[in-house]
């Protein structure tokens, strides 16, 4: 077994997509625009799986992560901290369904 085949479920898995969420919730707590986009780029391996390697309506899960997050960090660097943690409420809802999604799967 090769490295990167091991290392792909902390790429592109749950673990690197909870320090993202946190990383976000962080940088809305403290209103700090270098976590928004240090959660943006922890998020992106995860929403490109999505964009690339899934199919039908599930391409758009990831789609919608990279739309709220880059829409929040906008509206963020704007001046528009009310309407950016909307967005990134966004971010938490689409990660909650997908969640919902993987442990209500039959087995």
């Amino acid at each position: 077994m090769d490295i990167l085949s091991s290392l792909m479920p902390a790429i592109f898995g749950w673990p690197l997509v909870l320090v993202g969420a946190a990383v976000l919730l962080a940088g809305m707590i403290l209103k700090k625009i270098v976590y928004l986009i240090l959660s943006l780029v922890l998020m992106l391996p995860f929403s490109f799986y999505f964009l690339y390697g899934a199919e039908g309506i599930a391409r758009l899960y990831g789609g919608g992560i990279l739309l709220f997050l880059l829409a929040g960090l906008v509206l963020f660097k704007l001046g528009q901290k009310i309407l950016s943690t909307l967005f990134f409420l966004g971010v938490y809802g689409i990660l909650a369904y997908i969640a919902y999604l993987v442990l209500t799967q039959p087995k």
